[in-house]
Parts: C-alpha cells; sequence; structure tokens
C-alpha cells in the first residue's frame, strides 16, 4: 500500500500509539477507535451513525488522522486500495470516505435495487439467494457495467465511484453477493415500491 504525503501519519492500532495519541481527551478515543474496530462488522452501522457527524466535523487533523487510520483498517478487510489513494486532506474527501465505509456496510439499498432495476430482475429472482449467486457469478463483466452505469446517474462521490470501478472484480462481485443476501427483506420493499410508481 502506498504512502500518504505530508506531516499526519496514520495512527498505529496495535501498539498503544492510538491510545497514547488520544490520552488527552478519553471520549474521542473511545469514538474513533468503536468505528474503526467494526470496520467489517455487523455492529458498524450503528456505531457510525453515532459517531459520524463528530468525526466529519472534528478538529481537521484528528479528522485526517482517523480517515488515515480507518483506510487502513478498511484496507486490511476488504483488500481494498484505490489509485490514486485519497490523502483526507480536503474535507470533501473525508466526508466521502465515511460515506464509502457507509455504502460498503449498510447504506446500499438503493444502489442495488437499481442495479436489479437495470437487470430487469423480478422480486422473486432478488429474494433467491440461490440465483443471485449463480447470476452474479456468471456475468461479472456485465453486472460491473451496470453498476458503473448506475453510479454515473446517480452522481455518487468520487471515492464511491472509484470502489465501484477499481475495486477487484471477484471481490467487489462477492461483496454484492453477501450484500445483497445479508439485505434482501429491503430490498425487495425498495425495489417494490419502485415498481408501483
Amino acid at each position: 500500500m502506498g504512502k500518504f504525503k505530508g506531516d499526519i501519519k496514520p495512527i498505529d492500532m496495535d501498539n498503544g500509539e492510538f491510545f497514547d495519541h488520544y490520552e488527552d481527551n478519553s471520549a474521542v478515543y473511545d469514538d474513533y477507535r468503536d468505528v474503526i474496530d467494526n470496520i467489517g462488522k455487523e455492529d458498524f452501522r450503528a456505531v457510525c451513525l453515532i459517531n459520524r457527524d463528530k468525526i466529519i466535523n472534528n478538529d481537521e487533523e484528528e479528522s485526517i488522522a482517523f480517515c488515515r487510520t480507518a483506510y487502513i483498517k478498511f484496507f486490511d478487510v476488504s483488500e481494498y486500495q484505490p489509485t490514486p489513494m485519497p490523502e483526507f486532506l480536503i474535507a470533501n474527501d473525508r466526508k466521502y470516505f465515511i460515506e464509502l465505509l457507509e455504502f460498503y456496510h449498510f447504506d446500499y439499498i438503493d444502489f442495488f435495487t437499481n442495479l436489479f432495476i437495470e437487470m430487469d430482475l423480478t422480486l422473486d429472482e432478488v429474494v433467491n439467494p440461490r440465483f443471485i449467486k449463480e447470476t452474479f457469478l456468471k456475468n461479472k463483466n456485465k453486472i460491473l457495467i451496470i453498476a458503473d452505469k448506475v453510479s454515473k446517474v446517480y452522481s455518487y462521490n468520487w471515492i464511491l465511484s472509484q470502489f465501484l470501478v477499481t475495486y477487484n472484480k471477484d471481490k467487489i462481485i462477492d461483496w454484492m453477493i453477501k450484500s445483497i443476501t445479508a439485505d434482501k427483506s429491503l430490498m425487495v420493499m425498495e425495489l417494490s415500491n419502485l415498481m408501483e410508481n
């Protein structure tokens, strides 16, 4: 993985540096640690939603350090490394990265329902995990082209759009199958509403 530019370094999570960095502000330590520790886990949604505004609106250097540290954890969990790598020196890029984390973990219902519409899938097909797995594995390239189209139509931020385009093909398809299976009931409800309108 590449190195970040400038003097603000990611915080080493394993050697006590994270605690030392925030020893004068235990509340920030607890909040940031909770978010980073839950990247890739089921509890990420609850933890992130509670703390997202603090992360985005906190002291600039602390926010940059958090994003760089969280990015390393996200890379370890997902094995995703964008090119170019965001530096998080711009406030919007920090916000966009949080949006990517949310999208990866839970905020993908609208994306998938619109993907299903573009694929012309029925409600019965969406709720069938076997059908979803077989369809996505057999049509990887076609599905990724449709996913790129959906991301452009709905004007996702550049960090999120980059994820959809540059993430390893096999890994993003696996992520899609896993996400659809986990939240198929919500997706069916949303898809049903869109079909009625």
